[in-house]
């Protein structure tokens, strides 16, 4: 039996500063954390992506066995590391300083892609990290959303804007363009203010009904 959700986007080894020196090791990524949430409420998961053949990788592949999110589809690339990055303790929140250039999930193509599990699945979501990591990985995320929207199945996009990844012009021209083919946008009052110049929760939610998805 295939996933009711189909999550696609770049998981990553974090390291936590704890002080001192010393470093908290775990598993990020926004649309990794989405898969397993659901897999704890019972939904069947699978996700869709690339990993280094190295230990990070290795480690993110035996949290999804443990948590239950079926990672059949993931691609392992031996000449391309996985993604990590650092969080670093921040008066205004967190600092986030990123290597991710480069990574197999950077480097994903959409002939890459498994368009069967796609088309069979009910629900398919990725976010704007997905959309901005790479073009290479934008234009795999687009072409999984062409494959969802061709098939009937429901495109989940969580806009989660990171302005170190790519401008605000360019995050607004291209989740511009997918949204006829989206039918859940979750966003933010901050993501919105860059991406549509609205902070009423109202009028985004008009905003992006608007522009075809039905739930916001």
């Amino acid at each position: 039996m295939g996933a009711e959700l189909l999550c696609l986007g770049e998981p990553m080894v974090e390291f936590v500063h704890q002080g001192g020196g010393l470093y908290r090791r775990g598993v990020g990524g926004d649309t990794s954390n989405a898969a397993i949430a659901a897999a704890r409420q019972g939904a069947r998961v699978g996700f869709l992506t690339a990993l280094g053949a190295d230990r990070f990788g290795d480690s993110i592949m035996d949290l999804w066995r443990a948590e239950g999110v079926d990672a059949a589809h993931v691609r392992r690339n031996a000449d391309a590391p996985t993604g990590i990055y650092f969080i670093d303790p921040d008066p205004e929140g967190r600092f986030f300083t990123y290597y991710r250039a480069g990574s197999a999930a950077s480097l994903m193509r959409p002939d890459d892609l498994p368009a069967d599990a796609i088309r069979a699945t009910r629900c398919l979501h990725l976010s704007g990290i997905t959309l901005a990591v790479s073009p290479d990985l934008r234009d795999t995320a687009l072409a999984a959303i062409d494959l969802a929207a061709q098939a009937g199945v429901s495109v989940s996009l969580d806009t989660n804007l990171r302005l170190k990844l790519w401008d605000a012009e360019t995050a607004r021209r291209v989740i511009d363009g997918t949204l006829e083919r989206v039918r859940i946008v979750v966003t933010s009052i901050e993501d919105s203010l860059h991406l549509t110049g609205l902070g009423e929760p109202e009028a985004i939610g008009e905003f992006y009904r608007r522009r075809g998805p039905e739930i916001v």
